[in-house]
C-alpha cells in the first residue's frame, strides 16, 4: 500500500488522483468515483454493506484532502455531512483540472457575495479561498482581493476604505486584518452576552 498522500493543491493533485485511485482500485471500490449514479441498495445486509463501501470510500477521500481546501469546498456547498465520494472526488478534481465551467460558476459567485450571506469570517474568507485556487493567483495578484473588498464594502466599510486607497492588494495582509476583525466580533459578542 501506498503511504498515504494529501492534496495540498495543483503541485500534488496527480499524485493524490493516482492515490486515490489506486487505493479504490486494490478494494476493488474504484467505481465509485468513476460513476455518479450507482444503483442503490434497497435494503438488508446489501443496504449496510452499500453504506459502509460509500462511507469507506468518501472518508478516505476527505481525510486526504488538506483542510484549507476542504474549507473552500465546503463554504460553496460542495461538501455534504452525509455525501457521496464520486461528488467530493469530482469537486476537488475540477477544481485541479482546471474544469472551466466549475471555475466560471465559482468566479460568478464571488462577484455576487456579500459577507452578510456567511455565518462567519472563516466561511466567507474559505469561500474566496476557492476562488484564489480556481484563478491559480498568487499574493500579488488582484483579482480576488478585489472580489474580497467588494464583498466586504457594507459590514467593513473602514477596512473597505483603509485597502481601498492602496496601490497595492496583498491578499494575505486583508485577509489577516478580516481575520482580526473576525476576532474582535467574537470576543465582543461574548462580553455583551456577560
Amino acid at each position: 500500500m501506498n503511504a498515504p498522500v494529501v492534496l495540498c493543491g495543483k503541485e500534488n493533485f496527480e499524485n493524490w488522483d493516482k492515490y486515490i485511485r489506486q487505493h479504490l482500485s486494490d478494494k476493488g471500490l474504484l467505481v465509485i468515483i468513476i460513476c455518479d449514479e450507482l444503483d442503490p441498495a434497497t435494503g438488508g445486509p446489501a443496504l449496510v454493506q452499500s453504506l459502509k463501501v460509500c462511507s469507506e470510500a468518501y472518508n478516505l477521500i476527505l481525510n486526504s484532502i488538506d483542510d484549507a481546501i476542504l474549507l473552500a469546498l465546503s463554504a460553496h456547498g460542495l461538501i455534504q455531512e452525509r455525501g457521496h465520494p464520486w461528488r467530493l472526488f469530482q469537486a476537488a478534481s475540477s477544481l485541479f483540472r482546471r474544469d472551466r465551467r466549475f471555475i466560471a460558476s465559482t468566479i460568478t459567485k464571488l462577484t455576487q457575495a456579500k459577507f452578510s450571506d456567511f455565518h462567519s469570517m472563516e466561511v466567507f474568507l474559505s469561500y474566496f479561498h476557492l476562488g484564489k485556487i480556481c484563478l491559480e493567483e498568487d499574493s500579488t495578484s488582484q483579482t480576488i482581493s478585489l472580489l474580497l473588498l467588494n464583498a466586504i464594502k457594507d459590514q467593513y466599510g473602514e477596512v473597505y476604505r483603509t485597502y481601498r486607497r492602496r496601490q497595492r492588494l496583498i491578499w494575505e495582509d486583508l485577509v489577516a486584518d478580516l481575520r482580526a476583525v473576525g476576532r474582535q466580533e467574537n470576543r465582543d459578542s461574548k462580553l455583551s452576552v456577560w
